[in-house]
C-alpha cells in the first residue's frame, strides 16, 4: 500500500506541475495575489492561512497549510498586473518559510509629447518582476514573519520615431503579525477570532523614480461557525496613498461534510468598499479533493467585477497541498 501511495503521489505531483507549466504559457492575472483570497474582496490579511499567506501576511506562514498555489487571469491581458504568480510553503514545529515569485505588466496607449517631434501616439509597457522569500515563528497564540523582496522593473515607451527604455532594481521589506484566540474553530486547528497586521515595504524602496509607501494593513478574522469565515481588512491605514483608508470585506463557505471528502467552498466580497473609482464586487469558487494520505489537489475561481471600468476579470488557481 506504501508503494502504491508514493506513485500516486508522485504521479499527482507530476500533473500538477504539467498543469501549471500549461496555466503559465497562455494565462496572465490581476490586481491581487491569489484567486481564493482575490474572490474575498482582497480581505485576506487578518487570515492568511495558506500558501498566499507569503504575501498577504507572512506571519501566517508558521500555522498555514503548506503547499503549492498558483494564479492567473484568463482575459484582460495587459490591463492589469500580477501576470504570473507562483508560491510554495513548508512549515515545521513552530517555523515556516514561504517562496513567491511574480510578474506584472501593463500595457497602455497614450500620446506623448517628443521633443523635436510633437505630440505622437505611443505604447507605454511595464514590466516588473518580484522574487519573494519570506519565514515566521509561531508562540502559542501569536506569529511574527517577515519578507525580503529583489524587484526588478523595466519602463518602455515606444513611439514611431523613438523607443525610450529604462530599468531599475531594489529591495523591499515587509512585516506581519498574526493572532488567533476564542473557542476552537476548523476541526480544531483554527480559533474563531483572527487578527494580524502587514507593513508592506517598511524601507520604502524607490523604482524608477517611483517611491513605494510603507503601506499598513490590518486585518480581522472571524468564524462563526466551523465552515465559515468573514474577513475585513484595512488598506493603506496610515493614508499615504489615498484621502482615507479603503476597506475590503469578505466571506467563505465552505460545504465539506462528514460523508463528502472533497471540499467545496463558495466566496465573495468588495473590493475598496468605499471607493468610488477603485470599487469592485468579487466572488469564486473552491474545489480540493484528497489524492492520497498526503496531498489534496484542486482549483479556485474567481472573478472581479469592476464598477466604474465596467469590466470583469476571471481568473483560475491550480492548488496542492501537502
Amino acid at each position: 500500500m506504501k508503494i502504491i501511495s508514493k506513485r500516486i503521489s508522485r504521479n499527482c505531483a507530476l500533473l500538477l506541475l504539467s498543469l501549471v507549466i500549461v496555466l503559465l504559457s497562455f494565462s496572465q492575472s490581476i490586481a491581487c495575489v491569489g484567486a481564493r483570497s482575490l474572490a474575498m474582496g482582497g480581505a485576506f490579511t487578518g487570515v492568511a492561512d495558506d500558501t498566499q499567506a507569503t504575501y498577504w501576511n507572512p506571519a501566517g506562514l508558521a500555522k498555514a497549510s503548506p503547499g503549492l498555489y498558483t494564479m492567473h487571469n484568463l482575459n484582460h491581458r495587459k490591463e492589469f498586473n500580477y501576470d504570473d504568480y507562483i508560491g510554495l510553503s513548508s512549515k515545521y514545529r513552530q517555523f515556516g518559510l514561504g517562496f513567491e515569485y511574480i510578474k506584472k505588466s501593463t500595457q497602455t496607449k497614450s500620446w506623448i509629447l517628443i521633443p523635436g517631434n510633437g505630440i505622437q501616439l505611443g505604447e507605454i509597457n511595464e514590466d516588473a518582476s518580484w522574487l519573494q522569500i519570506g519565514a515566521a515563528y509561531a508562540f502559542r497564540f501569536l506569529s511574527f514573519g517577515a519578507n525580503v523582496r529583489y524587484m526588478e522593473k523595466t519602463y518602455d515607451v515606444v513611439v514611431p520615431s523613438l523607443k525610450i527604455s529604462e530599468d531599475d532594481s531594489a529591495v523591499g521589506f515587509d512585516l506581519g503579525c498574526l493572532t488567533e484566540f476564542g473557542p476552537s474553530r476548523k476541526q480544531g486547528t483554527r480559533k474563531m477570532f483572527s487578527a494580524g497586521i502587514l507593513i508592506q515595504d517598511l524601507n520604502k524602496p524607490e523604482l524608477l523614480d517611483r517611491k513605494y509607501i510603507a503601506n499598513i494593513r490590518p486585518g480581522l478574522g472571524f468564524r462563526p461557525l466551523d465552515n465559515i469565515l468573514l474577513s475585513l481588512e484595512i488598506y493603506d491605514a496610515s493614508q499615504q496613498a489615498f484621502p482615507e483608508p479603503q476597506i475590503r470585506i469578505g466571506f467563505e463557505w465552505e460545504f465539506s461534510k462528514p460523508y463528502l471528502i472533497e471540499d467545496v467552498a463558495l466566496r465573495g466580497g468588495i473590493y475598496h468598499l468605499n471607493e468610488d473609482d477603485l470599487r469592485a464586487f468579487t466572488g469564486g469558487l473552491g474545489y480540493l479533493k484528497p489524492v492520497s494520505d498526503h496531498i489534496s489537489l484542486g482549483i479556485d475561481y474567481a472573478f472581479m467585477a469592476w464598477e466604474e471600468a465596467r469590466k470583469v476579470t476571471h481568473l483560475l488557481s491550480v492548488v496542492c497541498r501537502f
